[in-house]
This record gives structure tokens, sequence and C-alpha cells, in this order.
């Protein structure tokens, strides 16, 4: 039994947990991962696939331009819910243009993934 609590403290002391997120009292955030963002795009995937839709042949959208689009979106309004811009896409096409679009953004300009709570719907808020 000596060994086993020995063995536990051992294991114990080796781990690492992540310390509180900072923040101010009035809005707590989380910082998105791209994880987070992934999983509510394969939800979204999902719930498209899902849908039974007839597909209307119409102008194809290049990437430059969901890119435009989502940032022009995002800098009038300050910040834009992932899952509501998702939701409109009327193709899997568009929905993975969304999808590039947003690492995209994330990647070059100066926009931050945030969540309110864990689980929570994930905000593009430009900085």
């Amino acid at each position: 039994a000596a060994q086993m609590l020995y063995a536990r403290s051992t294991v114990e002391q080796a781990v690492f947990s992540r310390g509180q997120i900072e923040s101010d009292e009035n809005n707590a955030e989380v910082n998105a991962t791209v994880f987070d963002l992934l999983a509510v795009f394969q939800k979204i995937l999902a719930r498209h696939k899902q849908e039974i839709q007839m597909e209307i042949k119409r102008e194809e959208m290049s990437l430059a331009d969901m890119i435009k689009n989502l940032k022009k979106r995002i800098f009038q309004a300050k910040e834009l819910y992932l899952s509501a811009f998702f939701e409109e896409m009327k193709s899997r096409q568009e929905l993975v243009l969304a999808f590039i679009a947003v690492l995209e953004i994330v990647r070059t300009e100066s926009v931050k993934l945030l969540q309110e709570k864990v689980f929570g719907d994930i905000i593009l808020r430009k900085v």
C-alpha cells in the first residue's frame, strides 16, 4: 500500500495542469484553438450532410471571394459567430471554402478566435 501511494504521488508530481485563464470579470473569454474550430466545422458538416437538398448549379465562389466576404463581415460587425456563418453556406464546397477562409484570416489578419465558455460557440473577433 505504501508503494502504491508513493507511485501515485510520483505520477501526480509529473502531471502539469493548465492554470486559470486570465480575463476580466465582466467579459470572461476562453481562447479557442484550431481543434475547437475543427469540432464546430465537423458538427456543421455532419448536420449539412443530413439535410436533403436539391443542388442548383450556380456561380462557383473562389477562396479569394470567400476571404473577402468574411473580412468584410468581421470588420463591419467587429465579431462573427462561426456557427451562424457556417450555417449560411448552401453547399459542401462553400462550407469547405468558408472553413479554409477562416483559417487563413486567423493566420494572416488581426482576428482572434474566442469562446465565451468551454464548448460554447466560437467567435471571430477583430483585434
